[in-house]
Formats: C-alpha cells, sequence, structure tokens
C-alpha cells in the first residue's frame, strides 16, 4: 500500500499527499500541472514497508 506520493517539476515541489489507511491498496487520484517552462517530472511514493520508488519523465512545453 502507498502512504506517500509527491510530484516535483524542476525539483520544485508542487504536490504532496499522504495515503491514510482504509483506501485501496493501489490508488488512482488526478491533479493538474501548468508548466511553464520545459523541465524534469518527478513521482516519488513510498510504500507501507518504506520502500521508496520514483519515475522521471521529460515535460516538454511549447
Amino acid at each position: 500500500m502507498i502512504t506517500d506520493f509527491t510530484c516535483t517539476h524542476l525539483d520544485q515541489e508542487v504536490l504532496r499527499i499522504r495515503l491514510a489507511p482504509g483506501l485501496s491498496a493501489n490508488p488512482m487520484f488526478s491533479f493538474r500541472l501548468r508548466a511553464t517552462r520545459t523541465g524534469k517530472v518527478a513521482f516519488t511514493w513510498v510504500d507501507q514497508h518504506g520502500t521508496v520508488t520514483t519515475a522521471e519523465a521529460l515535460l516538454t512545453v511549447t
């Protein structure tokens, strides 16, 4: 189960969510990010065992 989720853009935190017990083990949620500059977006989540996972992508603004 995921306990914490963070999104950063250009190394600036844009979203932080702390998930409470009783939610789905694999929750789905959405949010909007208004990017004005091209840069890295990183998604980091922590599970109940303390394992940290990060996924990154380049967000290109045209």
